[in-house]
């Protein structure tokens, strides 16, 4: 089992955003309503049941369990970071059968996205853990689910991203685009316009070729991300870009081609695909063959 440091601890309200989503998708189930278990399970029955991992993979989401299932006790056997293998179990739940198996799908469905997500920033992590280069997230997650998901790329060993549009500046192609419509150096205009406004927050830009970089580093912006660049163009860039300056890699990148971006030097590489587009990760719900009632 290998287990990842880190160093941004949750807050209360990421709890409570994690409890307040869990409600909604308990509700959406209609848990109290499980007409199958009325049927089959007395009111009172009591047992155990474990959450089996079925694939190897990094796991995130086991911590949030004791707050998630506030009246169904739970013993965690491993904590959001480790890296498994098949046949870990990872929690076990002791309490009324009825409120075990309503709170199986949503809770499944929480911990195997958030695992799979995990795992994906794990594997790629591993593929350049001989460069000095971060493993970026983006803001392409599901609708409700960014602090999770973010979170889940953490657990991984990745960093994240910007949370929102307010917590940086990121001058891409539309704003550029836009910029064009009113002056000939439409990166330095952005990056002047965004200094004027904002001089408290760092800026990045996005370039796609030498002129805008070239027009990026005369405004002296903060951070470049070299985007939809294949490596050996990236390579031609980086000479002209002084050290201080953060270089981030971007658009195409997958785990196949992950390890030649991070060859060129760059000092982050952003994927989308860590969230927008990850396998869950196999766990199951075993409830065990003791019962006991009230």
């Amino acid at each position: 089992m290998i287990h990842h440091n880190c160093t941004k601890k949750p807050t209360t309200k990421f709890y409570q955003e994690a409890f307040s989503l869990f409600q909604k998708a308990l509700k959406e189930d209609c848990f109290v309503s499980d007409i199958t278990s009325t049927a089959c399970i007395s009111p009172n029955a009591r047992g155990k049941a474990s959450l089996l991992l079925k694939e190897e993979g990094c796991i995130a989401g086991v911590n949030l369990l004791p707050d998630l299932l506030k009246d169904v006790p739970c013993t965690l056997h491993v904590q959001d970071g480790d890296f498994c293998h098949k046949g870990t179990i990872l929690a076990t739940l002791d309490g009324n059968i009825r409120k075990i198996l309503g709170y199986e799908r949503p809770l499944l469905n929480l911990l195997q996205h958030l695992s799979g997500i995990a795992t994906a920033t794990f594997r790629c992590k591993q593929r350049i853990k001989d460069y000095a280069c971060d493993l970026l997230d983006t803001r392409k997650t599901i609708p409700g689910l960014r602090s999770l998901e973010k979170y889940a790329v953490r657990m991984g060993g990745g960093k994240n991203h910007r949370i929102s549009l307010k917590e940086s500046i990121l001058i891409k192609n539309n704003h550029i685009t836009f910029l064009k419509t009113l002056t000939d150096r439409p990166v330095f205009q952005g990056i002047t316009l965004a200094k004027q406004q904002f001089p408290q927050k760092k800026i990045e830009v996005e370039v796609q070729n030498m002129e805008m970089l070239q027009e990026a580093l005369e405004a002296k912006a903060d951070y470049i991300l070299l985007d939809n660049m294949t490596p050996g163009q990236i390579q031609e860039m980086m000479p002209k870009i002084p050290p201080n300056i953060y270089v981030e890699a971007s658009g195409g990148i997958r785990e196949d081609n992950l390890l030649e971006y991070a060859k060129t030097g760059v000092q982050g590489i952003s994927m989308g695909a860590l969230t927008h587009s990850t396998k869950a990760l196999d766990i199951c719900l075993r409830l065990m063959d003791s019962h006991r009632s009230l």
